[in-house]
């Protein structure tokens, strides 16, 4: 696989390639013995902004763990910024390359807005700072920042339990924007939200990712945002890709297809395993 030279992302120390900031090469996955995803093939180049469409339990989720390092494929390659995953998984480099937006934000509410974001350095820190970190009051200024991007500035201080569901969620991008990696996953990041509330999410995540310099994959469950905030959208069914278009060419005709129930087959004859 061809690749073009390697440049420094604007204003951070990370080292992106120039062509692709993440590839699936004929990836399986299993779970239980049981197929999940694959074989699928995708290539996001560095700064595109791609979206994942599809039915429940098209392989969205785990395709996006699978980028993350959180789940190794059963077959096939995994390619971050050109570097091979399965050599990466469980290294510190590993957080400076990709970063998972979970659909549960897994914060600590008891803590500040400021203590969670700060958590995004964690793997960065030995353990005697990430443990001043958390208990402390110690400045750090990446934190204030991602704070302040995500509209939260003035509540930097207030613990996130007393926080709405969309405030927390902010804080979770907060995190993700200290952890500072070069590609952002985001797993159904609007799923609990209003339409206008998804649209100011969608556009806050697009507009830090253009901003930064950043890859951004995402899960979307509702296919019209899809079309309005990416630039590419990618439909996936039974853990393959169903299409793989620009948002123009993503028609009604065409989700009608990837969305269709298929009919119930009636008495079947049960196959024996073989």
């Amino acid at each position: 696989m061809s690749r073009a030279r390697r440049r420094p992302a604007p204003d951070t120390g990370r080292t992106v390639d120039g062509a692709d900031a993440c590839v699936l090469d004929e990836v399986t996955v299993a779970y239980g013995g049981r197929p999940a995803v694959g074989p699928l093939s995708l290539a996001v180049p560095t700064g595109q902004a791609v979206a994942l469409v599809g039915p429940s339990g098209a392989g969205k989720t785990t395709v996006l763990r699978v980028l993350a390092g959180q789940v190794a494929p059963a077959s096939g390659a995994v390619v971050l910024a050109g570097q091979d995953l399965a050599r990466l998984r469980g290294r510190r480099e590993l957080p400076r390359l990709v970063g998972l937006l979970p659909q549960r934000f897994d914060l600590v509410p008891q803590l500040s807005v400021r203590h969670n974001a700060q958590a995004g350095a964690l793997g960065r820190w030995g353990l005697l700072r990430s443990v001043a970190a958390l208990l402390l009051p110690l400045e750090h200024p990446p934190a204030a920042d991602a704070v302040r991007r995500v509209g939260l500035g003035e509540r930097s201080a207030t613990r996130v339990a007393d926080l709405s569901g969309g405030e927390q969620q902010r804080v979770a991008i907060a995190r993700l924007l200290v952890q500072d990696p070069a590609v952002l996953l985001a797993d159904e990041p609007v799923a609990s939200l209003d339409p206008a509330r998804a649209d100011q999410l969608l556009d806050l995540l697009r507009g830090m990712a253009r901003d930064d310099g950043r890859t951004l994959v995402a899960s979307l469950h509702a296919p019209e945002l899809a079309r309005r905030h990416f630039d590419r959208v990618v439909g996936l069914r039974d853990g393959r890709v169903v299409f793989d278009l620009p948002p123009a060419q993503v028609t009604d005709d065409v989700l009608e297809g990837l969305y269709r129930l298929l009919a119930p087959v009636e008495h079947r004859p049960r196959q024996e395993a073989g």
